[in-house]
Parts: structure tokens; C-alpha cells; sequence
């Protein structure tokens, strides 16, 4: 560039070009304070011009034209530029935000906007926009980051307590990075929304893992019950429903020590679950049990009275015998009455007979 015949930097064109202009015009007057204004605004300037990137021709395709269509001057231009903006320490906004890629894009965008609609640009109202904007996308990424962390964490049935104590932990994590990376958020709307979000996909993950929880206590008292009671055939005896129930208070007891420190709720449920599928089983024992039960309390009363008949007639037996005997003995005792009679019968005729004997002759 050529100013009075002699060559210019480019930051010289720009000074040359915020110069102020001789005149009284209100046209000049204006042009003038826009440049007084920009120069106070920004006292730090630097100017780049860039070559043209292409051949007339291709010029109508610049949107759709690769690197290598583009001419080495338009290239090495930009390239001056990009490294000088990388170089430089970013500008902060108000309440010290520094203007990143997209902040700076979406602002261009919200300038372009209002004065094409022929209004003021007011860069509060476009970093307020701006600002919005990344925060709902940092809400969005926080959600995803902590979706992620749960479907690792729910992989596997993990005890309630574990999950809670882990989840808390990530969230409090997430939220300390949040807390760093949101801007311009003294009244907490954004916090307290990403806190929300996170404590609602912790609910819907604590859910999921409370079902994976009843899923593995069904299937371990379901394997147990079908190595301990089978069909359940083993107890069809007397007395089996009583087995039944002690073999069952020993299948919860092997069952609580490898589901009750998951979560004991959802393992009384798997548990209660299995048995009400299962009260077939246990409704056939029961009515198994109770119809030899009756056939022995039916064999034992026919057994009872068969013994108590026969006792009837022993007992009628005996006292026939005793009957008998006590006829014997009282045939017995006649007799012996008779002989004795006999003998007294014949001491007394021996007696007299002797008696006679010693009397005189005609007494």
C-alpha cells in the first residue's frame, strides 16, 4: 500500500484511515466521531489486508474451493493473521469472561443481525445471548458426561448403597468442573438446572439398577429352589410340610447371605416372588401331608378298635376261665365236704361199733 508516494505498513493504513477529516459538514462531523470513538474503544489496534484467494473465475466458487485452489498469497495472508490471533491473550468482557471462538462467532453473528435490522448492537444483550447459549450447551454436556458414568456404573448389579455413594460422588465431581466452566451464573439458574438433570437421570439409573438387583436375587433363589426342593416330591410324607417349611427358612438363610447386602428390599421381594410362584408346590405338600395323615389316623382307630375287641374278648375270655374255674373249685370243695362227711360218717359208726362192743351183755 502507497500513501504520498510512499510504501505503508498495513497498521499505518489504518491509522491513516481513523484520521480525523477537515470540515464543518455534519456528515464530516459524524464520520468523525465514529473514528474518535473506535480509536478510543480500541487503543490497541492492528490491521491485516488480504490478497485476493483466487482467480477471478473461481471467485463465484470460493465457497466450495480446497486449499490448493486458493492463491499462495491469500494463504500466506491468512496464515499471518491466525498465528497473530493465537498469539495474543484472549479479551475479556465484562465480569472478566474471555472471548473464546464461539462466544466471539455467536457476537459476530448477533452484530450482523442488529445492523442489518438497522438497530444498535448491544454487546451486553449479545454476551447475555452468547453466554446462555454455552451454558445450556455445558448443562448438555454435563447430562451426557454423567449418562455415560451411570450406564458404566449400572452395568453390573451393584448393592443400593455402593450406587448411591458412587453416583453422589460423580455428581459432586461434575458439578465442581461445572461450577468452574459456567459464566455468568450468580443466581444459579444453570447450576441448579445440570444439578437437577443429573439428580433425575441418577432416579431413572437407580431404578434400572434396583431392577438388575431383582432380576439376580430371582435367578440365585430360583437356582437354589430347584437344587433344594425340586418338585417338591420328597416331601410327600407325614410330617413333610413341616420339612417343607425348615428346609425353605435354610434356603433363605444360604439365599440372604449372597443377596440380602445388595439391597434387602428388592431380595425379600425376589424371594417372596419365587415362593408365590411356587405355592403350587407347596399347596400339594400340604394337602399330601394331610391325606396320610388321614389314612393313618383312619389305621390307627381301626387298629384301635381291633384292640379294643380283642381286649373285649380277653377280658370276657378271663372271666369265662374264672367262671370256670370257680365252678371247679366249688365241685372241688363238695367233693372234699363229701369225703370228710364220709369219714366222720365212719368214725362214728367205728365209734359206736366199739362202743356197743365194751357195753355188758344186754344192756
Amino acid at each position: 500500500m502507497m500513501k504520498g508516494g510512499e510504501e505503508i505498513t498495513d497498521d499505518e493504513y489504518l491509522e491513516h484511515c481513523l484520521e480525523s477529516i477537515a470540515g464543518d459538514r455534519e456528515v464530516t462531523e459524524q464520520t468523525n466521531k465514529t473514528r474518535t470513538f473506535l480509536k478510543r474503544k480500541f487503543p490497541v489496534r492492528k490491521c491485516f489486508t488480504f490478497d485476493r484467494p483466487a482467480g477471478r473465475k473461481k471467485l463465484r466458487e470460493l465457497e466450495s474451493l480446497r486449499d490448493k485452489d486458493l492463491s499462495e498469497a491469500f494463504i500466506e495472508d491468512a496464515d499471518k493473521f491466525v498465528r497473530y490471533i493465537y498469539g495474543r491473550k484472549p479479551k475479556l468482557l465484562p465480569e472478566r469472561v474471555a472471548v473464546d471462538g464461539k462466544i466471539f462467532s455467536c457476537m459476530l453473528v448477533q452484530h450482523v443481525d442488529s445492523l442489518t435490522a438497522g438497530a444498535i448492537p448491544d454487546i451486553q444483550d449479545a454476551l447475555t445471548r452468547v453466554v446462555e447459549k454455552e451454558n445450556k450447551e455445558l448443562v448438555r454436556i454435563t447430562k451426557a458426561a454423567y449418562s455415560q458414568e451411570m450406564y458404566v456404573l449400572r452395568s453390573k448389579p451393584m448393592s443400593s448403597a455402593s450406587f448411591n455413594e458412587k453416583s453422589d460422588q460423580i455428581i459432586q465431581s461434575l458439578m465442581d468442573e461445572f461450577r468452574e466452566k459456567v459464566r455468568f451464573d450468580s443466581y444459579h439458574k444453570f447450576e441448579n438446572l445440570a444439578k437437577n438433570s443429573l439428580e433425575m437421570i441418577k432416579e431413572s439409573s437407580r431404578h434400572k439398577n434396583s431392577k438388575k438387583i431383582f432380576k439376580h436375587c430371582y435367578s440365585v433363589v430360583k437356582k437354589l429352589y430347584d437344587e433344594r426342593i425340586r418338585d417338591g416330591s420328597q416331601f410327600f410324607t407325614i410330617g413333610g410340610h413341616q420339612d417343607y417349611r425348615e428346609e425353605i427358612e435354610q434356603l433363605k438363610e444360604q439365599y440372604d447371605q449372597e443377596c440380602r447386602h445388595l439391597d434387602y428390599k428388592q431380595a425379600d421381594w425376589a424371594f417372596m416372588a419365587l415362593i408365590n410362584e411356587r405355592s403350587t408346590t407347596e399347596r400339594n405338600i400340604v394337602m399330601e401331608d394331610c391325606k396320610l395323615r388321614k389314612e393313618k389316623d383312619y389305621h390307627n382307630i381301626d387298629q384301635l378298635r381291633r384292640e379294643q375287641e380283642n381286649q373285649r374278648l380277653e377280658a370276657r375270655r378271663k372271666v369265662e376261665t374264672f367262671q370256670q374255674q370257680e365252678e371247679v373249685n366249688r365241685e372241688r370243695d363238695k367233693e372234699a365236704q363229701r369225703q370228710e362227711f364220709n369219714q366222720r360218717d365212719k368214725a362214728l359208726d367205728a365209734y359206736a361199733t366199739e362202743t356197743r362192743n365194751r357195753l355188758p351183755p344186754g344192756y
